[in-house]
């Protein structure tokens, strides 16, 4: 498969799965700090995007702990840089963001969006190779 499709499959099963984190994120955002909401968001969203990576770069072969172990790694990874962003953005820009109900689902969007780069060369070069 070209890096083309797979960098729009990709991102496809990176848009459903970040969409349900954020989902989640913006339910608990009532009920615990910003902070905690995230990583809980960005956790439940790591489950949905393994199945679905795995689908789109590695559709015919089994998934052992061994690719497991390497999408951990790697999701571990982009959780931290897109964790360190939110909680970056949030701490200059915070006091503007939070006047309005979409305005902290923005600043998730776009630091997944950013985090969104690295990781999709981690996935098709290392995690599922």
């Amino acid at each position: 498969m070209g890096i083309k499709k797979q960098a729009f499959e990709s991102a496809a099963v990176g848009t459903i799965s970040t969409f349900a984190g954020l989902g989640l994120s913006s339910v608990l955002d009532g009920i615990m700090n910003l902070d905690l909401s995230n990583l809980l968001g960005l956790g439940f969203e790591s489950v949905i995007d393994f199945f679905g990576q795995r689908a789109v770069f590695s559709p015919s072969k089994r998934s052992g702990s061994f690719r497991a172990r390497r999408f951990i790694i790697a999701k571990c990874l982009s959780l931290m840089l897109t964790q360190i962003l939110f909680m970056a953005a949030m701490t200059s820009i915070g006091k503007y963001v939070r006047k309005y109900p979409s305005g902290v689902q923005g600043v998730r969007i776009a630091m997944a969006a950013v985090a969104w780069i690295p990781h999709f060369f981690l996935r098709k070069y290392w995690v599922f190779r």
